[in-house]
C-alpha cells in the first residue's frame, strides 16, 4: 500500500482515464517482474551464499542511497524556504 501510495503521490491526476489505467497497469506489470525476478535468483544457492556473504555491504550501500537522497530532499526545500 504504501509503495503505490508513495508513487501515485505525486501523479497529475488531470491526465484522462485510460491514461491514469494504463500508468497503473504497467505499474502493476513492472512490479510483478521485479519481484519475480527478485525471487528467482534468491531461488539459486550460489546467489543466497553471494547475499549472506555481503549482506552488511548491500545494507550499508541502501542507507548511504536513502541518507543521501533524504539531504538532497532536506537540502531543496531548506533552499525553498531561505
Amino acid at each position: 500500500m504504501l509503495y503505490f501510495g508513495s508513487i501515485f503521490s505525486g501523479l497529475n491526476l488531470f491526465y484522462s482515464n485510460a491514461t491514469l489505467i494504463w500508468l497503473t497497469c504497467c505499474l502493476e506489470v513492472e512490479t510483478l517482474l521485479y519481484f519475480a525476478a527478485v525471487a528467482f535468483l534468491f531461488s539459486k544457492d550460489k546467489m543466497r551464499a553471494l547475499y549472506g556473504k555481503y549482506y552488511k555491504v548491500a545494507d550499508y550501500l541502501c542507507a548511504l542511497i536513502f541518507t543521501a537522497f533524504a539531504l538532497f530532499i532536506l537540502a531543496r526545500h531548506t533552499k525553498a524556504w531561505l
